[in-house]
């Protein structure tokens, strides 16, 4: 777990708005991308690096110095052991101590969450954390991670899950993990009214993002999957999913560009399963 260079896009597109705070990270987040492409990320999103501070935040096993240098006012993290340095020893499949409820102004989560069994507790502890206005930024497996976790989890997981909670501002995105390959941004099932299902060729992480209310419960609700609320046992059809178009000649070409590149390495292959369903827009995090 740490702050690889996907979560580092996503901490520098939430520190668009605001400055992060008073941090929690789950687990003590490590930090090792190099100097090179640290340099060039935080110049993309306008935010030129010297190099003193450069060195400073690159040097560091951990996440810290980055993200104090990103505005945090206080650092903290939680795990449950201390093997890593943390600051708070907490198991989070057990409820929170009260002495840490609505402490932080940012959480961040970067590749825990998959490795928690009891997830709906983990996500009560995490909106519990929050103070109200606070923000949870969270990236975890989503495709073709099997084996690296307990879970894989879809857009549905958080759209569903911050919606029935109350929280506002909620952003999802789906991110293969290859250098340089495209975001994109997903649609909520609840709005399109169907299921966002997706088939693609690589690895791919979910980064969701989403902003705690004053309404937000320090009880869990644990929602119903979008298109399964006021369903059959209500009197209304439950929605089909809504599909890329002709899945079965996309999922053709994925098999034979696949195999077609191979030779020249993972990086070759286009975000298949991605670029071509409709509910996904591509986007740039770096753009204004």
């Amino acid at each position: 777990m740490g702050v690889n260079k996907r979560l580092l896009e996503g901490i520098l597109l939430a520190c668009r708005e605001r400055a992060l705070g008073d941090v929690v990270m789950i687990g003590r987040l490590g930090f090792a991308v190099r100097p090179g492409s640290v340099s060039r990320i935080f110049a993309r999103y306008k935010r030129p690096l010297n190099k003193e501070v450069l060195s400073k935040i690159t040097s560091s096993k951990f996440a810290e110095d980055l993200l104090r240098e990103l505005g945090a006012t206080r650092v903290d993290s939680i795990d449950v052991s201390d093997y890593q340095g943390a600051s708070i020893i907490q198991d989070m499949s057990e409820p929170i101590e009260v002495e840490h409820a609505g402490k932080f102004d940012t959480l961040l989560d970067g590749g825990t969450i998959e490795h928690i069994f009891d997830v709906p507790q983990a996500m009560e502890n995490y909106l519990n954390l929050l103070r109200v206005g606070g923000r949870l930024i969270c990236m975890t497996a989503a495709n073709n991670f099997c084996g690296h976790g307990f879970y894989q989890f879809s857009p549905e997981f958080w759209y569903s899950l911050f919606e029935a909670n109350h929280c506002t501002n909620i952003r999802v995105f789906l991110v293969p993990t290859r250098t340089d390959a495209p975001w994109f941004e997903v649609m909520s099932p609840k709005d399109l009214k169907g299921r966002v299902e997706v088939i693609n060729a690589e690895p791919t992480f979910v980064i969701a993002m989403a902003e705690k209310t004053a309404d937000t419960p320090s009880k869990l609700i644990k929602p119903h999957q979008s298109d399964y609320e006021n369903s059959e046992w209500s009197g209304t059809r439950i929605a089909k999913p809504v599909r890329a178009p002709m899945p079965q000649l996309a999922r053709a070409t994925r098999a034979i560009v696949t195999a077609v590149m191979k030779p020249f390495g993972r990086k070759a292959v286009l975000a298949f399963g991605l670029s071509d369903h409709p509910h996904v827009t591509a986007f740039d995090p770096a753009a204004d």
